[in-house]
């Protein structure tokens, strides 16, 4: 019957028909015959392409793959150039095969189940013979892949391109002679008349297989797996996802150059892929808008700011896959944009013009091949969701896509921690937490204030690292009541100012004296009860549920330092940080008991926090002050106790009490010298932990 077809087909007007022709009868009639004839005209070189990267077993696999492509692509590939197009996509196929075993195998450690293919010592010249080839541009690629990788006559590639024979002479000579002088510096004893000769030939079950699932899956999604091996479909995959990244990036989408090219993206051959592929990207600037356009909001540049997660992405017409985007994150900092994904990254400026509708951004690559172009685009912010889109030349007008028209949407989620209080005399003040937003009491959670400049002025200020160690949060409760909180004084130190002079667009997190900037560490406590907090472990009291913590004023005066607070920032507050916080884990171990009689009455008197201490909370202290051994050293007492007063001198003995609530242990030290313990200093003696009410004040 194929046989029978094949007649026919080449009967019509007495010659063979074209590529264009055979590719239409296949999308208008879903002709399998007019496929098969395309499979067996330029299956050589398919496979060719595929066994110069692959061993026998995944070549094949990568030449199903291809064919599966064209199926599904056969509206859109182009029609005088299917021997070019396919020779891109094997390429990326066999390139996409060979990555993935490498990296399977490097993950698992698996040992391959085919045997090793026999050393080719032509290896790395016919590696060199396919790279130089994929760069060259497209009308020299197109004849050297019909007149020489195929073997057809000047006559034949003239009339499969629709070109004069005399141009096709002229573009086949100039090609040659290009790709020579290239291969001579690389691989000077390789040659395309080498690469085929050491081509083996293809089995004809692969070819006839590949018709059938090719036939099932086109224009549709895939064959089903009944039909195709898994690593086909995979691979197939892959290749699909690749190119429309690609096609993405042709499209001028700076946002995907800039590390969010994945799978297969990069390095892949992307010239082979279309005609367009094949010069290098262009520069281009977006001119400027006619028009006034309302300055920068305050508020979309806040919101802005941070770490976002892309979720989403399509272009003309089509959507990106899950695994594509997989990995791949935004970073704003100020009116920068780290765009990453693992193993790339880039960066990229922006500016706003939320004053226009839909609203406008422009982006400017300050890195990588596309340095300096600038994409004009639009951009929503829908409470913690980013909409961001591109247009090849023109700005959208809507955050759309149809097939062709050459635009890129992205759709972000926001990432980051941090609540960004209002604008106050050019600065906004932001409170971060770092970690899970899920927390239990007796957990810690480390806050960061931020600082950013908004507005377009240098602004100077000075603030006492002091203030944040001895000032804890605002925190509101589950039920919407402010909990009382216990401050501190850090004492023993000059509490100096520090002078900042901040730039528009920048940031700094302000420091502490006894964390610097790496924040400031709370431990989660439950509401109620007094008491003072000790400086290096600060508790937080927050109940349980959802509850907001806020500073309230980010600048102020310490305990024993003073500082002018310029009026115009001296109301700067960062936003409500939301968290939730959960009861401890249950304990394992029975409860133990608590002071009775009159040392619980006075207890309760003295410390209602420590009254309302539950067994649970009791035990964990127990355990804490149970691991202070003979062999601990200071920096391990220190860990879990604050010291208070010092080292005590009993006789010749050097003894230190810690405390927490109820609890009392007393350590003795290996002698040093004078001056103050040691990090490194060893405990010499300990005492089992004990309950002792005069240490409750």
């Amino acid at each position: 019957m194929l046989a029978s077809a094949a007649r026919v087909l080449r009967g019509i007007a007495g010659e063979e028909q074209t590529d264009a022709e055979l590719l239409g009868r296949f999308v208008d009639r879903r002709d399998e015959a007019a496929f098969a004839l395309l499979v067996r005209r330029h299956g050589a070189m398919v496979y060719g392409v595929c066994r110069r990267v692959l061993p026998e077993p995944d070549a094949e696999d990568a030449f199903q793959a291809t064919f599966l492509v064209l199926a599904q692509k056969a509206r859109t590939a182009a029609p005088r150039e299917v021997a070019n197009w396919l020779y891109g996509v094997a390429r990326r196929a066999a390139l996409l095969s060979r990555r993935s075993i490498v990296r399977r195998r490097e993950r698992t450690g698996e040992v391959p189940d085919r045997p090793a293919p026999e050393p080719n010592p032509m290896a790395e010249s016919l590696a060199a013979l396919d790279e130089e080839l994929s760069r060259l541009p497209g009308a020299y690629r197109t004849v050297i892949v019909l007149c020489d990788l195929e073997g057809r006559t000047r006559r034949e590639a003239a009339a499969t391109l629709g070109w004069p024979e005399g141009t096709v002479a002229g573009r086949l000579s100039r090609a040659r002679e290009v790709l020579a002088k290239r291969l001579a510096r690389r691989a000077p004893a390789v040659s395309v008349a080498a690469a085929l000769a050491g081509t083996a030939g293809l089995p004809a079950s692969v070819v006839s297989s590949t018709i059938r699932v090719a036939a099932l899956g086109s224009f549709g999604p895939p064959p089903p797996a009944a039909a195709i091996s898994a690593a086909v479909a995979a691979l197939t995959q892959g290749v699909l996802n690749a190119m429309l990244v690609s096609k993405l990036k042709a499209a001028g989408a700076v946002v995907l150059v800039l590390g969010l090219l994945a799978t297969g993206a990069v390095g892949l051959g992307d010239r082979g892929a279309s005609a367009r592929g094949d010069k290098a990207p262009e520069e281009r600037t977006t001119p400027p808008q006619k028009g006034k356009t309302a300055p920068a909001s305050d508020q979309d540049f806040g919101d802005l700011q941070g770490r976002w997660v892309v979720v989403a992405m399509e272009g003309d017409g089509e959507k990106v896959s899950a695994d594509v985007l997989e990995g791949m994150k935004w970073a704003i900092k100020g009116n920068q944009i780290t765009a990453s994904q693992p193993g790339s990254t880039g960066t990229m400026s922006f500016k706003l013009a939320p004053g226009r509708t839909p609203k406008e951004i422009d982006i400017t690559a300050l890195d990588g091949n596309l340095k300096g172009t600038t994409s004009p685009g639009i951009y929503a912010i829908e409470g913690s969701k980013l909409r961001v889109g591109f247009g090849e030349k023109v700005r959208p007008t809507a955050f759309v896509t149809a097939p062709g028209d050459g635009r890129t949407m992205i759709t972000l989620k926001k990432e980051a921690f941090t609540a960004w209080g209002k604008e106050v005399g050019g600065l906004r003040a932001g409170l971060e937490v770092q970690g899970e937003r899920a927390y239990r009491l007796g957990e810690a959670v480390t806050l960061f204030v931020r600082v950013r400049n908004v507005g377009a002025e240098t602004v100077k200020f000075a603030y006492i690292r002091q203030y944040l160690d001895e000032n804890p949060p605002g925190v509101t409760g589950a039920d919407g009541k402010s909990i009382p909180q216990a401050t501190s004084e850090v004492m023993g130190q000059v509490h100096v100012p520090v002078a900042v002079a901040l730039e528009p667009g920048k940031e700094i997190v302000l420091e502490t004296r006894i964390h610097g900037a790496a924040g400031v560490p709370y431990e989660l406590r439950p509401a109620g009860g007094g008491g003072t907090p000790a400086t290096r472990d600060h508790p937080l009291k927050v109940g349980t549920g959802k509850v907001t913590v806020q500073y309230e004023r980010v600048f102020g005066n310490s305990s024993i330092g003073r500082i002018k607070i310029d009026p115009a920032i001296a109301g700067l507050a960062t936003g409500k940080l939301e968290i939730e916080v959960a009861e401890p884990e249950p304990v394992e171990k029975g409860p133990i008991q608590l002071p009775t009689g009159q040392g619980f009455r006075e207890l309760k008197g003295k410390d209602r926090e420590a009254y309302e201490t539950t067994n649970a909370w009791l035990e964990e202290r127990l355990k804490e002050a149970q691991s202070i051994k003979v062999g601990s050293t200071y920096a391990d007492v220190c860990v879990y106790f604050r010291i208070d007063g010092g080292l005590a001198p009993v006789g010749k003995a050097r003894y230190v009490n810690i405390l927490c609530p109820l609890l009392k242990i007393d350590v003795e030290f290996e002698p040093v010298k004078g001056g103050p313990l040691p990090p490194a200093a060893k405990v010499a003696k300990v005492s089992r932990p004990y309950f002792e009410r005069e240490y409750l004040d």
